[in-house]
């Protein structure tokens, strides 16, 4: 599930008809059946995951399966890169800023726009 989850090369690109889409497809089952059991009893709750990662986790897939079936139907995108739609870059771009502040790691809004020579405001 996590290296269907983090495709990053075309080759390896997730599709509606690959092999890492129906393991997506089976680990949503498999986690639906494991949280099943945990309500009838048949696992323990301590034996479940908390019910903030279930869902975050039931979101991840659901999501990774539905930006596959929506580019490729209509867009025509042959695959989805999966490992390539994460927070990481945004992460990377903000920890760039706060280390060009210095000592300063939480740069004000004049910081933030000297530091990605962004000026929002024309000076006439």
């Amino acid at each position: 599930m996590f290296d269907a989850l983090n495709r990053k090369i075309p080759r390896q690109g997730v599709t509606p008809a690959s092999k890492d889409f129906r393991v997506l497809q089976e680990s949503l089952l498999w986690l639906n059946n494991w949280e099943n059991n945990v309500k009838t009893r048949a696992v323990e709750e301590c034996h479940f995951l908390t019910q903030n990662t279930a869902q975050g986790l039931r979101i991840t897939l659901h999501s990774a399966m539905d930006l596959c079936l929506y580019m490729s139907e209509k867009y025509n995108f042959t695959y989805l890169l999966t490992g390539k739609i994460n927070q990481d870059p945004l992460e990377k771009f903000f920890g760039t800023i706060r280390m060009a502040g210095g000592q300063n790691d939480h740069p004000a809004t004049p910081t933030f726009c000297n530091s990605t020579n962004y000026y929002p405001y024309t000076l006439y």
